[in-house]
Formats: structure tokens, C-alpha cells, sequence
């Protein structure tokens, strides 16, 4: 069973989704009417399309073989984009986009992603060297937002809109103005 809320009407329900008996779920995402989950265990993404009362059938949306661990994120946006502790792919209809991510003068440890699709920009929480870092959507670095306390958050969310990033630290929510 899936929790979902609908902020429209802020009703919780409860969603049926037939997962495999093996899955080991990484994480998992949302993009318009799709849930998106990395199983580590097989090494892939399902796509499962929303239904009445839960989701549909899953399909297999990778098209290439790529390999997934536990210690993956995701976030999506018209693509998805994968990141491992030290490295970020950018994936379109199931395959890898030919294009790179630029590096930093500092290596980047990623901690966390987010971009959706009202964001401009992908974003890389990278708490080892205590910072957020934008990129354009086909890898071009912008901009790089540090802060000591984001050396200890556990997730991050930005708000473009107010350039505001709001983390996670311990079970308080902080925010820091990117003007």
C-alpha cells in the first residue's frame, strides 16, 4: 500500500501497487500522472501509470542497461536524473542523454537531488563539502549556495520562485535566501 496526498482537496488515500516480491526500493518520484521506482536489486526503473484507486500495471522505462545501488536518487522533471555519490546522469525516455554534467573545481559528494516541473534548474545537495549546487537542465553549472549547516541536512527542496532553499536538519526545517 502507497499513501498519497492530493493537495487540491488535502485528502490522504491509500493506493494499491503491485511491486515485485524481490524489490529493494532506492527511491521513488513522481512526474504527472507516473510513479517512478528504482529497484537496486534488479538494477532498473518502473514506471507505473496512475488508476483509480492506485496504480496500473509497471513497466520496465529503462532502455539501457545502467547500474543502480541503494545509494541513489532520483528526480524528475521532462527527464530524470540519476545521482550516485559521485556522479549525475541525466536520462531521457529510458536512455542516457549524450551530454555531461560540468564538474566543480571541488569534486562533488552528492547527497541529494531535486529538480520537478516548475523548476528551472536541477539541484545537487552535496553535505560533504556543505553546499546546494545548480545546474542548468543539460548540465551547465550556475551557481553554488554554501552554508554550514547544510553539512548535516538530510533532504532539500528549492523554491525558485523566492529563491529560497529549504533543508532538513535533525527534525527542523531551515531555510536560506539565495538573493
Amino acid at each position: 500500500i502507497l499513501l498519497s496526498f492530493t493537495p487540491s482537496n488535502q485528502v490522504f488515500l491509500k493506493n494499491t501497487i503491485d511491486l515485485p516480491a524481490t524489490a529493494d526500493i532506492a527511491d521513488m518520484d513522481t512526474y504527472l500522472t507516473y510513479l517512478y521506482i528504482l529497484d537496486s536489486k534488479e538494477s532498473t526503473i518502473y514506471r507505473y501509470p496512475r488508476i483509480d484507486g492506485g496504480f496500473g500495471e509497471k513497466t520496465a522505462w529503462l532502455k539501457e542497461k545502467i547500474s543502480i545501488s541503494a545509494e541513489n536518487s532520483m528526480a524528475i522533471n521532462e527527464d530524470l536524473y540519476l545521482a550516485q555519490k559521485n556522479s549525475l546522469t541525466a536520462l531521457s525516455r529510458g536512455k542516457i542523454n549524450p551530454w555531461q554534467f560540468e564538474s566543480s573545481a571541488t569534486p562533488i559528494e552528492f547527497s541529494g537531488i531535486f529538480t520537478n516541473s516548475t523548476t528551472a534548474s536541477v539541484y545537487i545537495l552535496d553535505t560533504t563539502n556543505k553546499r546546494v549546487i545548480q545546474f542548468e537542465k543539460d548540465g551547465k553549472l550556475q551557481q553554488q549556495y554554501t552554508h554550514e549547516k547544510l553539512g548535516s541536512a538530510s533532504n532539500f527542496i528549492v523554491d525558485e520562485k523566492n529563491r529560497t532553499i529549504y533543508f532538513t536538519v535533525n527534525m527542523e526545517v531551515l531555510a536560506i535566501s539565495v538573493e
